[in-house]
């Protein structure tokens, strides 16, 4: 069997606009990126998969922040889902990228992929063990 033109490989690949993360449609037409908003998230608010961050801290911050800003007649999950990708960085970008597109839906959805991702059973292990030994 015949392999690939070395050509296919060197191509760029780009998914034309395709997204792991579908956030649900925006009924109101006055509803636009917050460039504060955005600019907070992406100084103070950001996982680059570093050994020294947590994930639960990384969710609870940008709970935090977002919860400062008002979304007249937008749900959560619609605003949470278009604003976490900006707050992702480095290997934690290309992990969320590397998702099937369209696989996450919900806030639900994120949190729980990304907590499986970055908050392992390993992580959880040793995080009882240490506070067995403390107690």
């Amino acid at each position: 069997m015949p392999g690939r033109p070395l050509d296919v490989y060197a191509r760029l690949v780009y998914n034309h606009g395709l997204s792991s993360v579908r956030p649900p449609p925006i009924a109101t037409n006055n509803s636009e990126l917050n460039q504060g908003l955005l600019q907070t998230l992406q100084n103070y608010c950001v996982f680059r998969e570093k050994m020294n961050e947590d994930p639960n801290n990384h969710l609870m911050d940008f709970e935090e922040i977002m919860n400062t800003f008002q979304n007249n007649g937008v749900s959560q999950d619609a605003v949470y889902l278009r604003e976490f990708p900006f707050t992702l960085k480095d290997d934690a970008k290309q992990w969320l990228q590397s998702l099937p597109n369209g696989s996450i839906r919900t806030w639900d959805e994120m949190a729980r992929k990304f907590l499986d991702k970055y908050f392992s059973s390993a992580k959880t292990s040793k995080s009882r063990r240490e506070i067995h030994i403390l107690c």
